[in-house]
């Protein structure tokens, strides 16, 4: 998943929800799991691929991902 640390080297729950965010925004669910689901300072997002999705269904969502990561980069870079 998407760790706050490996996106910025900052810890915060937030980086995760904004990207969950972003992917809901161009049309994919995915999971913001925060503290107490998971351990403090270590949320992620959690994606979910089956056998019901199309390899374009996943290159969509892997271009979302990178997408996603900037948006994230770019608003923690204005903080």
């Amino acid at each position: 998943g998407i760790r706050d640390r490996d996106v910025t080297g900052v810890q915060t729950c937030a980086l995760p929800i904004w990207a969950g965010r972003a992917l809901f925004d161009d049309g994919y669910y995915a999971q913001s799991v925060t503290f107490p689901a998971v351990e403090y300072h270590k949320a992620v997002l959690r994606l979910q691929v089956n056998a019901n999705h199309l390899e374009s269904d996943i290159a969509g969502l892997a271009v979302s991902v990178a997408n996603a990561l900037e948006k994230v980069k770019g608003k923690k870079r204005a903080a």
